[in-house]
């Protein structure tokens, strides 16, 4: 049913461009751990070392990605495999370009504004010959530990198509949930947008007590506790 499902959809998009994604959510709760397998590493890499790799066409890496590292410092974290890139992807916070949140040509996207304890994660890429062995659910482990204990973030925001099942069975393993829907529609050349309403996150802002010991408080002011999209 649901292959069937799948294909009426992509033969209608033949008639009426769409993007239908779903919003993810992953709630990020301490004490975080994180056991690193002795087959996969684990890494940050910065500009530089991307730079060397980027003339490596099948990880679909390019110059573009480089600068908006640069510009927004985007994060990029990779799962390695005998020194090899197998997996990545990268986390944003703030606002999110529309660019960010697409499947490309012919859409704009939909922008995202996030609060300070929320960070966006996309563009996640598994090598082909390296699919199937859990390497992005494991890879968002880490990065929930990383963005936890060095940016105070509580949550972690994505959008999956919504027929990428890979994908979203990868999410929801790593404890993300579906929270939402955000479509687009390409009518005559001009773009048409459903978008969710401010997605509340009851996000907490971590802080240092007198004593030196994590403490959350709750967050009163609500523009920091939501994430607002935006058609762009």
């Amino acid at each position: 049913m649901q292959k069937l499902v799948d294909t009426l959809y992509r033969g209608s998009r033949r008639i009426v461009p769409s993007d239908i994604t779903h919003l993810l959510v992953r709630e990020i709760s301490a004490p975080v751990s994180f056991e690193e397998s002795s087959h996969f590493h684990f890494t940050e890499m910065i500009v530089d070392q991307l730079e060397e790799i980027v003339p490596n066409q099948s990880l679909q890496l390019g110059q573009t990605l480089i600068d908006d590292m640069q510009e927004s410092g985007f994060r990029f974290y990779a799962a390695l495999v005998e020194d090899q890139i197998a997996g990545y992807l990268l986390v944003g916070k703030g606002q999110i370009a529309a660019r960010h949140n697409c499947a490309g040509a012919p859409f704009a996207g939909a922008g995202l504004k996030l609060p300070g304890a929320a960070a966006y994660v996309f563009k996640c890429f598994v090598v082909p010959s390296k699919r199937g062995q859990k390497i992005l659910s494991r890879l968002l482990d880490y990065v929930a530990v990383q963005q936890y204990t060095q940016e105070a973030v509580t949550h972690l925001v994505t959008t999956t198509d919504w027929t990428n099942h890979a994908a979203l069975g990868s999410f929801r393993k790593a404890g993300f949930e579906r929270v939402g829907m955000v479509a687009e529609f390409v009518l005559a050349g001009r773009h048409f947008y459903k978008l969710p309403a401010a997605v509340g996150l009851g996000t907490k802002d971590k802080t240092t007590n007198v004593n030196g010991t994590d403490a959350d408080i709750e967050n009163s002011n609500t523009d920091n506790s939501v994430v607002v999209f935006r058609g762009d």
